[in-house]
C-alpha cells in the first residue's frame, strides 16, 4: 500500500510567503496613496496660485478624497471649481458639495455660507438660499447674508419676511 504524504513545511512556507506578500502589496498601496495625497495637495495649491483652475481642482480633489474635512483646501477646491470655464453643472455641484462640507465642519464659516447662498441664488434655488441663510444667522450676525435672505425671501414672493430682514 502507498502511503499518501503530505508536506506540511511547503504549506507552512507557502502560506508565510502568501502573509507576506499580502502585508508588502498593503504597504506599497499605502505609500502609493499617500505619495499621491501629497502630490496633489502641492500640485493643486501651485496650480491654484497660477490661476489654473482646472489644473487646481483635480488636484485638490485628489488631496481631498483621502483628507475630506480640511476646510481651507475645501475653500480654494470650490473656487477653483466655480472658476473652470465653459461652466458646467457637474463643476458647480462640486462647488456646492464642498461648500455644504465646510458648513458641516464648521457652521460659523462666513465665507462658506456667504458663497453658497450667493451659488444658490444664482442657479435659481433660492428655498435652498433661505435654508442656508436662516441656519447660518441662527447662530451668527452678518448682513450680507441677511441681505442674501431677503433676497432668497423676495425670488419665494415672501415680501413680509423679506422686509423684516432688511
Amino acid at each position: 500500500m502507498v502511503r499518501k504524504y503530505f508536506n506540511w513545511k511547503l504549506i507552512i512556507v507557502l502560506v508565510i510567503g502568501l502573509v507576506v506578500f499580502g502585508l508588502t502589496a498593503y504597504g506599497l498601496r499605502q505609500w502609493q496613496r499617500n505619495r499621491k495625497v501629497e502630490q496633489g495637495f502641492v500640485l493643486g495649491n501651485k496650480a491654484y496660485d497660477e490661476h489654473k483652475w482646472q489644473d487646481a481642482a483635480e488636484n485638490l480633489g485628489k488631496y481631498l478624497s483621502v483628507v475630506a474635512d480640511d476646510v481651507p483646501v475645501l475653500l480654494k477646491y470650490a473656487k477653483a471649481q466655480l472658476n473652470i470655464r465653459p461652466v458646467k453643472r457637474e463643476n458647480i455641484q462640486q462647488a456646492i458639495a464642498a461648500y455644504r462640507i465646510v458648513l458641516r465642519v464648521d457652521p460659523n464659516n462666513c465665507d462658506a455660507a456667504g458663497q453658497l447662498v450667493a451659488l444658490y441664488l444664482a442657479i435659481g434655488t433660492p428655498g435652498e438660499a433661505e435654508l442656508i441663510a436662516t441656519r447660518y444667522l441662527e447662530k451668527n450676525q452678518n448682513y450680507e447674508i441677511r441681505r442674501l435672505l431677503a433676497t432668497a425671501m423676495v425670488q419665494q414672493r415672501k415680501f413680509a419676511g423679506a422686509v423684516s430682514q432688511l
